[in-house]
């Protein structure tokens, strides 16, 4: 990944454009970067530079790449591990800023530099690592059946176990009011 497209924020004239491209020339190790102020992008040829510089450069400056936030839904955890393993192989991902792995949910809330991934990569992603996932916004009508369905699963268990529960119940507590049960 040596040339990459960065979508940046506060861009307004020429000026600002040619203040964004001496901060990224003066990045140890930066080949070209040019910047466009129309599409407010800038082409970079990372060569030997880190996205971290380059995007901390950027900010510095005033500038910074646009973020994209996406939820994903995510399915096969079962412990804290599970979440640890998953929110690690996010944040090993260029372009990941931050990933936040929520267990009881279900879910994996990602920040992400725009241009450098899509959602679809990012589910692709936590997919590869042995999870199902899927961009929640593909997956919002699933999820609600999804929980309607653990809903009715919990019901039947708790229905279980006060049938299993009542003869217990009955020996016990009726055993000491009526002798003769």
């Amino acid at each position: 990944m040596t040339e990459i497209t960065l979508e940046l924020q506060g861009m307004h004239c020429a000026s600002c454009a040619n203040r964004v491209e001496r901060a990224l020339s003066a990045i140890s190790g930066m080949g070209n970067a040019s910047v466009n102020l129309a599409t407010e992008t800038a082409r970079i040829d990372l060569k030997n530079a880190n996205l971290a510089d380059v995007t901390t450069t950027l900010a510095e400056a005033g500038y910074p790449a646009r973020e994209i936030h996406t939820k994903i839904a995510v399915s096969g955890m079962h412990c804290a591990s599970c979440v640890g393993k998953i929110e690690k192989t996010l944040r090993e991902r260029p372009g990941v800023t931050s990933a936040v792995v929520n267990l009881t949910e279900g879910t994996a809330h990602v920040r992400y530099i725009s241009g450098l991934n899509s959602n679809s990569e990012i589910a692709n992603t936590v997919t590869n690592s042995g999870y199902a996932a899927k961009p929640i916004d593909e997956s919002d009508q699933d999820s609600g059946a999804r929980l309607n369905s653990q809903i009715q699963e919990t019901r039947n268990l708790m229905i279980k176990a006060m049938i299993q529960a009542l003869p217990v119940f009955i020996s016990e507590m009726g055993g000491r009011r009526y002798p003769q049960l």
